[in-house]
Formats: C-alpha cells, structure tokens, sequence
C-alpha cells in the first residue's frame, strides 16, 4: 500500500508498505477520506501548539514514521477474532483516541475514562495512508445519512457537542461565539438545537463572516468594524452574556488571535456566567488577565472533557438528520492519495486559501467501485 511517512518537520515522503495485518480485536479499514487537522498542520511545520514536544520525541526517536491523520472515513475490509460491534462493509470513524484496554477503567467497560490513552496519528500510525488497522475501541460507526466528506469532520464536531455540553444551557440563554472558523461554526449550530435562544457571533475574516448566518449565527459582528461590547450589551443588558464560546485563540503567527479574545471572554461575560474554551490556547502564554478578576465576577472558566462517544453519536446523528450543516464549509477536496502536501499547506494556511474546514484527500473512491 502506499502511505505517507513523516522524516522531519515539513518533509513528508510517499512510500510503498507492507499492509497491514489485523490481529484480535483489530479491524483494517481503507481510507475513503482523510484531512489534517488545524493542529497536525501546525506542528507539521514545527510550530509550537499542544503536543508539539511529543511529536518533536518522535521525529527524533522514530523518524521516518506514519504521523498524523486522525480525522477520517473509511469502509472496514477485515475484522479480527472478538471483534463484535463491526462487520466488513461498514463505514467507520474514530474520536483519534486508542486505549490502553489494560487499566482498571478499561476493563470496567469505562473507555472514555482510560488513564493511559494513546493518540491516533501520534502514538499509533496515522491515517494518510490506505490502509489502517485499528482496534475495535477506537472507531465509532457512521450512520446512514453521513456523507465519507461529512464523517471525516465527526472527531472535531464531537468535541464541539462536548463544548455545548459543558455550557451547560439554559432554554433560550443568549449565547455569544468568539471566532467564526469551523470549530466555532460547529459550535453555533449545536448550541441553537441545545436550547439557545439567540447567538451572537464574532469574527475579523471575510469568508467566516459570510458563512456565518446561513449555520445559526443570529447576529454576525465584523470584530474590525463594530465594538462587539455593544452589542453585547444591547441583547444582554450591561450585565453581558451568559455563556461565551471562546473559539479564536492561540498563536498570532499562526493567524489566530492570541490571547486577546480570551480577555475579551471575561469581559463580555456576566457576573457568574461561563467562559467555554474551544480554541487550544497559545502554549507558555502568560494570562491576559489577573486571576483575582475572575473570583471577582465569579465566572466560571472551562475547559470541555474530551469527547465520548456519544457525543460523536449525538453529532453524527444532529449531521444526518440534516439538523446542522457540516458540508457547506468544506470548499477543498483534493482527489488522490498523493495530495497531502496540498492538504497541509492549504489547512496551515486555510486564511490565505479562503478555507473554513480544513482541506480534505479523497484515498479511495469507494462509490465507483
């Protein structure tokens, strides 16, 4: 098979592999479709973001190896012995989560609470690749309905669903969404069918802008134009806004806004309101803030669990039953295996590419087989 090994920070090379074999409890997919996400881009390239020293030890100990890829759709060709749950012809996902099946939780039955998870694309080869094998505990099916372009999106729209979870919305709350790219698109659309009366949605790049009243945004702000606080204000009173998504942060020289969205998270915010962390902060940035502001208001300020399955289900569900629309913001699908490149430098640099999701490889075609 053909598939893509990573020797350094951007040099990734095409290569002919062995196969892979299934053993007990395993399933061997081939790949339909596969995307890098924001993060496999940014530390494709070296640049600093979370899990970037793993992947520094890896290239060093490792190197060449099958990095990255863990947002995909594929069709299992072949199961193991114990497998229960899938049959060959199924479509298949994964959360990008593998676990260690060892630990007390796990054998309880309590996967999504394993003290020893790996990481699909990182700890285990990835997906840029025609075919994978996998354990039977890492994928979740794809219902009928989902298109192979729509599931590969399903691992960042789960941890969207666990977002709005941790919100934990009132009926009809208010709700105000710092940064409009797709996780914050993702994120919009789960609030308004999770009781959210009204969303207000804010961004400084055209093309998020444009997409954003078509996927639930009730008011959309250009941030460079119009002192979200007002509006804010007009829709909340001066208290400010229940709950804040904040969706745009981390590194600025990644095009991303720093840490000057989360300050303004804690201001838009209303005494003993939530401040939801979406984005993956800027590492080894200090706190835009004093901590003695936020006991001061009483916010609340959370990160979401990782997501479970069925947070994948319920956002699987929400996507084929046409209740939220994850298809429209894809607008790059590279056909073959041999453009992952392409994928990566257009996903690194999806601003400069006009791009909201990032850029998808078709790896088989299935439905023309």
């Amino acid at each position: 098979m053909k598939a893509w090994l990573t020797y350094d920070y951007g040099d990734i090379r095409l290569e002919d592999l062995q196969e892979p074999e299934v053993k007990e409890g395993y399933l061997k997919i081939k790949m339909e479709v596969c995307q890098p996400s924001v993060t496999d881009a940014i530390r494709f390239k070296g640049k600093g973001t979370s899990g970037a020293d793993k992947i520094k030890k890896i290239l060093k100990d490792k190197s060449p190896y099958q990095l990255f890829g863990h947002e995909f759709c594929g069709i299992v060709t072949e199961k193991g012995k114990g497998v229960k749950n899938f049959n060959e012809g199924d479509r298949v996902s994964s959360r990008a989560n593998i676990f260690c099946e060892s630990c007390k939780e796990c054998s309880e039955g309590n996967y999504d609470d394993c003290v020893d998870k790996k990481r699909l694309g990182v700890d285990y080869p990835g997906c840029f690749a025609e075919y994978v094998v996998l354990p039977e505990t890492a994928l979740e099916p794809v219902p009928e309905g989902v298109t192979p372009d729509e599931a590969a999106c399903l691992q960042p729209l789960s941890s969207c669903v666990a977002c709005v979870e941790t919100a934990q919305l009132g009926m009809g709350s208010t709700v105000v969404i710092l940064g409009l790219g797709v996780m914050g698109l993702y994120c919009a659309q789960i609030a308004k069918v999770s009781g959210a009366g009204k969303v207000i949605g804010t961004d400084v790049k055209d093309e998020n802008l444009a997409l954003a009243s078509k996927f639930g945004v009730d008011e959309v702000i250009d941030a460079r134009k119009v002192d979200v606080s007002e509006v804010v204000k007009k829709h909340c009173s001066v208290k400010g806004a229940p709950v804040v998504f904040e969706a745009a942060g981390g590194d600025p020289e990644q095009g991303l806004a720093g840490s000057k969205t989360l300050k303004q998270a804690f201001d838009l915010v209303r005494r003993g309101g939530k401040v939801i962390q979406v984005a993956h902060p800027a590492p080894g940035k200090e706190l835009p803030f004093e901590l003695q502001y936020l006991r001061k208001k009483s916010v609340q300020y959370l990160g979401p669990r990782p997501a479970t399955s069925l947070h994948f289900s319920h956002g699987a569900y929400l996507v084929a039953t046409k209740r939220i629309n994850i298809s429209s913001m894809i607008s790059h699908i590279l056909q073959g295996i041999e453009s992952v490149p392409e994928a990566m430098e257009i996903t690194e640099a999806k601003n400069l590419h006009k791009a909201t999701n990032p850029a998808q490889v078709v790896i088989w075609d299935n439905s023309k087989l």
